[in-house]
């Protein structure tokens, strides 16, 4: 009893117990997210969970290290007049502050370079577009992770459809096909689970008896071509 008690005290307020409860919550984060995904009829992928692991994991070790950060008090000076006066502060600022700065510097230094070419009343509107096609591309990216071929080949062929669309009946074969040769995976996980990745991404909807591709479908069918990725590229 005695050992385990100068165990504790030992690891106890050190970088090893900080890390214990990083990958504690971590993977209680991670049970929790995987529960969600099996109860809405999602099938069990161990690439998905261990990505969701490390993401939450790393994720924790950042909020924890900068709230301990931002609670630290400032260091004490006999001459407060040599203290230089702090930066205006922008709601951004912790995290980036929290991120290495030669980092920072690798991909800060060619945007700056990129905004310095555009003229002063055309930053703003330039910046706000260059944003809005890496987040277009990130969320692209993500559902590149999810999606399955089954349902890259249904969703082109809704976009051959155009307005029309398909009925339930005419894009089931994918769903069908799919569980047949994948049957452990499709265990539990019915068409309507499948269907519903598309309206929860936005790619396509249901109007009544008629599946319709979205706009964003299509441009995920773009993004695919541009990007040399195809349904045979993803499993199931």
């Amino acid at each position: 009893m005695a050992s385990l008690r100068k165990l504790w005290d030992d690891i106890r307020g050190n970088l090893l117990w900080q890390a214990i409860v990083w990958i504690a919550g971590g993977g209680l984060i991670t049970a929790i997210a995987q529960a969600v995904k099996l109860y809405q009829g999602y099938p069990l992928e161990w690439g998905v969970v261990g990505l969701i692991f490390i993401v939450s994991t790393l994720s924790l070790a950042v909020i924890v290290l900068l709230a301990a950060r931002s609670t630290k008090p400032p260091p004490q000076q006999g001459n407060q007049a040599l203290i230089p006066a702090a930066p205006p502060h922008l709601p951004i600022d912790e995290v980036y502050y929290g991120i290495d700065a030669n980092v920072r510097a690798m991909w800060e230094r060619p945007i700056r370079d990129d905004m310095a070419a555009v003229s002063p009343e055309q930053r703003e509107t330039h910046l706000v577009r260059s944003l809005t096609i890496v987040v277009i591309a990130l969320d692209f990216q993500t559902i590149w992770m999810f999606i399955y071929g089954s349902q890259i080949q249904a969703l082109e062929q809704l976009n051959r459809s155009g307005a029309v669309g398909l009925t339930r009946e005419e894009i089931l074969p994918h769903y069908r096909n799919a569980s047949v040769v994948y049957t452990f995976m499709y265990l539990g996980f019915t068409f309507d689970n499948w269907l519903a990745f598309f309206r929860n991404q936005g790619l396509a909807t249901e109007n009544h008896d008629r599946i319709v591709i979205l706009p964003k479908g299509r441009e995920f069918l773009k993004y695919l071509i541009n990007n040399g990725k195809s349904a045979s590229d993803r499993l199931y």
